[in-house]
């Protein structure tokens, strides 16, 4: 389920891309997202995981990118360009090829589903820290 859940992600991004083909370039303006995605104690997330935005608002698409061993990122947008177009978005992870299940023990499900980490890409915005929390051990 769990290197299922890592190809419907990839899948539901490359929808969304071709969704937008043929629409125009980005209606705003793209600037550099940089960052690290690490756990709430400072630990990064494993080496590839995949950050990506969804738009929480319309004529605004997505942008991606997979985290370094020191949990940092760069984002591009779908269409290529480096960054990410201003505006609110919703962040999803997604498990790294090479290790899905260390992903899946560490991370709860509610961050494949975008429902814990929420972004604003600013002009001239730093570089951001985005912070996760470990899935707890099941008691016993």
């Amino acid at each position: 389920m769990r290197q299922g859940g890592y190809i419907l992600l990839v899948l539901a991004a490359s929808v969304m891309a071709l969704q937008n083909i043929g629409c125009g370039g980005a209606s705003r303006e793209v600037v550099p997202v940089k960052g690290r995605l690490v756990f709430e104690d400072g630990t990064p997330l494993p080496a590839g995981t995949v950050v990506i935005l969804d738009p929480m608002e319309g004529r605004v698409e997505s942008a991606s990118g997979e985290t370094a061993a020191d949990g940092s990122f760069q984002l591009r947008h779908v269409r290529g360009k480096a960054g990410a177009e201003v505006g609110k978005y919703r962040v999803r992870l997604g498990p790294p090829k090479n290790d899905p299940n260390t992903f899946s023990q560490q991370v709860p499900d509610s961050y494949l589903e975008g429902g814990e980490l929420f972004l604003e890409v600013t002009p001239g915005m730093g570089e951001v820290t985005l912070k996760v929390k470990r899935r707890h051990a099941p008691p016993g």
